[in-house]
């Protein structure tokens, strides 16, 4: 089994209200929709007789709760708290996050409610590194994160070629809220990828935000990923 990239787990502590769910995205950043990052399938959500789900402790309500609708958003409609940063506001979904200024905001990306990619590195880098939000409604079921995770992991080796499992850790953010950190490898049409999804369930809805770089690239986009993920907050 391959070896667990570093965590930086300071940066990945989530702040208050942070919920997330599935989406495995990837691709260069061609304007062409042939081209464009996808989603994997989201977990489907249909367990039976699943224990009682939702943490206590829930965001406003957001006005979109399907998950492959594109809201629509603004940046830079506030000041961003880390420098080098822009603000990206999903109005959809009532959520916001800090992003590097050079990377681009994508809500046109089929399945996510926006995907964040990083520039090109040249002639030679074929795959765009980007984070992307996911929302779906669990539409009353009772489902914990424990089997909304697994759920997702039985579905991953479905959607990405050569899927392995690296790492996953359950961590509680300081608003109580349970989080998931799951770690997979695999392969997407010609490119070794590394993926990192931060899950949890709250206020009857799953959001995961998901990391996705070139396998060998991942360190080196560890901490733009962890600032991204560190600056996500409900409105």
């Amino acid at each position: 089994m391959r070896e667990t990239k570093k965590r930086q787990l300071a940066k990945w502590m989530i702040p208050l209200s942070l919920a997330l769910v599935l989406g495995a995205c990837g691709g260069n950043n061609d304007k062409d929709a042939s081209e464009s990052p996808s989603a994997s399938s989201s977990p489907s959500a249909s367990a039976s007789s699943s224990p009682s789900a939702s943490p206590s402790e829930s965001p406003s309500e957001s006005p979109s709760s399907s998950a492959s609708a594109s809201p629509s958003g603004s940046a830079d409609a506030a000041v961003s708290t880390v420098a080098g940063y822009s603000l990206y506001e999903d109005t959809a979904n009532q959520v916001s996050i800090e992003y590097p200024e050079d990377w681009e905001v994508r809500t046109d990306v089929p399945g996510v409610s926006f995907a964040i990619l990083s520039p090109l590195e040249g002639d030679g880098d074929k795959f765009a590194e980007n984070v992307n939000l996911v929302v779906q409604d669990l539409q009353g079921q009772a489902i914990d994160l424990a089997q909304y995770v697994e759920l997702s992991k039985q579905q991953l080796p479905q959607v990405i070629t050569d899927y392995e499992f690296v790492d996953e850790e359950t961590t509680t953010a300081e608003n109580g809220l349970e989080l998931t950190i799951l770690d997979y490898t695999g392969t997407q049409g010609q490119n070794e990828l590394y993926w990192r999804q931060v899950i949890t369930i709250n206020g009857g809805k799953a959001y995961v935000i998901t990391c996705s770089a070139a396998e060998a690239d991942f360190d080196k986009f560890s901490e733009a990923f962890g600032n991204m993920v560190s600056t996500f907050t409900f409105k």
